[in-house]
Parts: C-alpha cells; sequence; structure tokens
C-alpha cells in the first residue's frame, strides 16, 4: 500500500509547517522502514525502419494511424516552428488537414497529423496522423441526370446509426439551435455550427435537409466572418429549402431582414 513506500506530500494551504505536521500525525500514520519507490519511465516506440500493422477485428470505421519516433532529442530552437506546423497543418478544425480531408474531399469523419515534442529531457519527438472514416460520400457533380450510383462511395454502417443522427438533427430544428427559422410544413434536420476563426470573427455555418420523410433537398451554408450559425447561416438555409420545396418565400419579414444585413458594413466589421 502507499503506506509501505516511501512518498512525498506537496501541500498549499493557509496552515503553518506545525500545524499541517499535526494534521498529517491524525491522519496519514506511516509504518516503519518505507520501501523507496522505483522510478520507471517508459520509452516510446523508435522507429527503425518501415512497416505495416494490419489490426483484424470487426468495426464500422476505418481507422488509419501512421506513427514515427526517428529517436530526436528536444531542440528549444525548433518549438516555435514545431508550434507553427501542428497550428497550421495538424492542429484543430481549421487545420489544413482536417479541411483538406473531410471539409473538403470528404474522405474522412475525422482528420489530424501532429509533431508531439518530449515530455521528458530524455524523450524523443514523435508524429503522429490519424484519419478515421465512416458512412459514404458522394463525389461532387453539377448535373442532376448524372447517376448517383457511379458517385458513391460506402462503407458498411448499420441504419440504426443514422437514425439517430437524423432524429438528432430533427430535434435541432425543433427544440435547439434551429427552432426560431423551422418551416411549419415541413418535418427539417438540419444542425447549426461556428468555425472558430484565427484570423477575424467566427464563420457561420448550417447544414440540412427535408423533408425528413423522403428527403428531397439538402443544404450547406457558410457565411464567413458571421458568428453564429444560428443567427446567419441557419436562416439563409431555411429560406433555400422553403423557395426549392414550395417554390416561394412566405417568410418575408426574415428575408428582408437577412438581405439587409448582408449588405450592412457594420455586419461585416463586426
Amino acid at each position: 500500500s502507499l503506506f509501505d513506500c516511501a512518498h512525498e506530500i506537496l501541500y498549499y494551504g493557509a496552515q503553518s509547517t506545525s500545524q499541517l505536521r499535526a494534521t498529517l500525525g491524525r491522519s496519514h500514520q506511516l509504518r516503519e522502514g518505507l520501501v523507496p519507490l522505483e522510478k520507471h519511465f517508459t520509452d516510446m516506440l523508435r522507429t527503425e525502419g518501415n512497416s505495416v500493422v494490419l489490426a483484424n477485428y470487426d468495426a464500422k470505421q476505418l481507422y488509419y494511424l501512421q506513427y514515427s519516433n526517428r529517436g530526436e532529442s528536444f531542440d528549444p530552437s525548433r518549438q516555435a516552428e514545431i508550434n507553427l506546423y501542428n497550428e497550421y497543418f495538424g492542429g484543430g478544425m481549421n487545420s489544413i488537414v482536417f479541411q483538406e480531408m473531410r471539409e473538403a474531399r470528404g474522405l474522412a469523419y475525422s482528420a489530424s497529423a501532429y509533431l508531439y515534442s518530449p515530455g521528458y529531457k530524455d524523450d524523443n519527438y514523435c508524429f503522429r496522423a490519424i484519419i478515421a472514416n465512416g458512412g459514404f460520400y458522394i463525389s461532387p457533380h453539377l448535373n442532376k441526370n448524372d447517376s448517383m450510383e457511379s458517385r458513391i462511395h460506402r462503407l458498411n454502417i448499420e441504419k440504426k446509426h443514422f437514425d439517430v443522427v437524423k432524429e438528432g438533427m430533427h430535434r435541432v430544428m425543433v427544440y435547439g439551435t434551429g427552432r426560431h427559422f423551422a418551416i411549419d410544413t415541413l418535418n427539417m434536420a438540419g444542425k447549426t455550427g461556428t468555425a472558430q476563426n484565427s484570423h477575424g470573427r467566427d464563420h457561420a455555418i448550417f447544414i440540412g435537409f427535408a423533408p425528413i420523410e423522403d428527403p428531397q433537398i439538402a443544404v450547406a451554408v457558410v457565411v464567413e466572418n458571421a458568428g453564429f450559425g444560428a443567427t446567419w447561416a441557419c436562416p439563409i438555409a431555411s429560406m433555400m429549402m422553403e423557395q426549392y420545396l414550395t417554390g416561394q418565400v412566405k417568410r418575408k419579414d426574415l428575408r428582408k431582414r437577412i438581405g439587409e444585413s448582408v449588405l450592412n458594413e457594420s455586419v461585416k466589421e463586426w
């Protein structure tokens, strides 16, 4: 147990040293002849050469992991360029890897590439890249008569999982951030989003489709530097779906507000 091993106690508080000793003496009774703890740190796996390892198990997604550790020791002079690389290429949702693999090409649900700095002076740098994919995507095309089957790319994911997602997106439009712009006569599904932007105000995002029972239109809207997706992208997408499915936009006040706000210089400069 802990009371058989030598250890240190770190304390931060208002008690004096004598008060702390008295408190520990009452509740932290130690035995004689404490055994020193052996300090052992596991070294990170070195990659002496190229190899491919396959994990043979059932999975609903495809996972790809790339790992490299060439034994390079910590160098403070490299930290600035490493931080820049990780922020630009492999950091969060704004990174090049994520935007290219997921947002632009639809090839992955999640993607990242990161160079990890050593946590201890004897550790090495290591590089990791991860891609996880699920569902299916359709290659972008403009010809409505083009065969979807020739452009669809599928993975084996059970329908029940998509039903859960569809219900969640429906609730967004009934109870959530999109409820103010739902069309009364249609069952809509959607998801609002706000993409962080390190160069200025955040981008407003919305994706959705309608009607749920027999989807006829899917819309994705991005309004750069506009702020919240529920404030700007969602109403724009809602009016687009309304126009497509009903032939008109009955919400004249909403259309007027959005139209005037887009042209308002104060909105652009926020």
